[in-house]
């Protein structure tokens, strides 16, 4: 459903879920902020109206897993942004993606609702022939600037966050699914998008039955 119980923020269905017999896959197309160091409203809400919403499908069924994927529109880590080398000091504060009340709702919203990043070291992840580092966003038109942009020029937008017990070593892991995010496809440029989608791998765990033998 695209919006559920009043939820007039997500009025533009920019979250859809889908619910399977274990867990629950929500897909977020979250809105980005104005420039500024003023909260932008209409996100503020969404942030809000989203970790709510998981709020009451954990309730209503407690027994499943809850998988958040999707354009999230926030750079968590100073590792995941990138600025032109030329920029000294980067004001990040009313930078879209890093702004203070977008990394609150992010680092809120984890704990909050019992979820986890699924690659937070993404660029070990990432195949060989890519390079050392795939940006799940890109500014494409900064390439060419004559001078440099206070603007990310790259960014990881793009994210995978799973209940904590989907990852295989996480505490309390029921060892029922684990999800691997494989890496980032590369078909942006061919389809002009600045984003790459990432993609995932979700496997039942392997369990080991224990031997049985024969009674005469």
């Amino acid at each position: 459903k695209a919006a559920q119980g009043g939820d007039t923020a997500n009025v533009q269905g920019r979250f859809i879920a889908a619910k399977f017999d274990v867990f629950l896959f929500i897909g977020t197309y979250t809105p980005c902020s104005e420039l500024g160091t003023t909260p932008t409203p209409a996100r503020v809400r969404y942030d809000e109206t989203l970790s709510a919403y998981i709020g009451r499908q954990q309730a209503l069924h407690p027994n499943i897993a809850i998988i958040l994927g999707g354009d999230l529109n926030v750079a968590p880590e100073q590792s995941d942004v990138r600025f032109d080398a030329r920029v000294k000091q980067p004001q990040e504060r009313g930078i879209p993606t890093r702004k203070p009340h977008e990394l609150t709702a992010f680092t809120k919203l984890l704990p909050t609702r019992g979820l986890k990043r699924a690659h937070p070291a993404r660029e070990h992840q990432v195949p060989a022939d890519t390079g050392p580092r795939t940006w799940t966003w890109e500014a494409q038109r900064e390439r060419n600037r004559s001078t440099p942009s206070p603007y990310p020029v790259a960014a990881n937008l793009d994210h995978f966050v799973c209940s904590d017990r989907m990852l295989a070593g996480s505490t309390g892991a029921d060892n029922t699914f684990e999800i691997t995010v494989v890496g980032t496809a590369t078909i942006a440029s061919n389809y002009g998008s600045d984003h790459r989608p990432i993609l995932a791998k979700l496997q039942r765990a392997q369990t080991t039955k224990a031997p049985t033998s024969d009674v005469n």
